[in-house]
């Protein structure tokens, strides 16, 4: 389901894992997830920036989840921001559709 805010199958299930164990290392992850050092870096990386997880200094190497309703609700907003635009787009070639075909109606 969070694939609709934007954020795939990997991302959503490596922000899971960090929500129910904050402060893990890249390498826990490895080990939590059993993913691929690469697997679990790039999913990091796209939870980073969809400002989902930051890093934390205390300790340093660990990871923090952003809260999810901070985090998700900001990609929530996001969306429904561009369902409003494409929304208001879409109102936009209605218009033009209409005044294309009013001149044909009149034949």
């Amino acid at each position: 389901m969070l694939e609709l805010l934007g954020l795939g199958k990997n991302p959503a299930e490596l922000y899971r894992a960090v929500l129910a164990d904050p402060g893990l290392t890249v390498e826990e992850l490895v080990d939590t997830l059993r993913w691929p050092a690469d697997q679990v870096r790039s999913a990091l990386d796209e939870c980073v920036r969809l400002s989902l997880i930051r890093p934390s200094w205390e300790p340093p190497g660990t990871l923090r989840p952003v809260p999810p309703d901070v985090g998700l609700q900001a990609l929530l907003a996001r969306q429904e921001a561009e369902i409003l635009e494409r929304q208001r787009q879409m109102t936009n070639v209605r218009v033009e559709v209409s005044r294309l075909a009013a001149p044909r109606a009149g034949r």
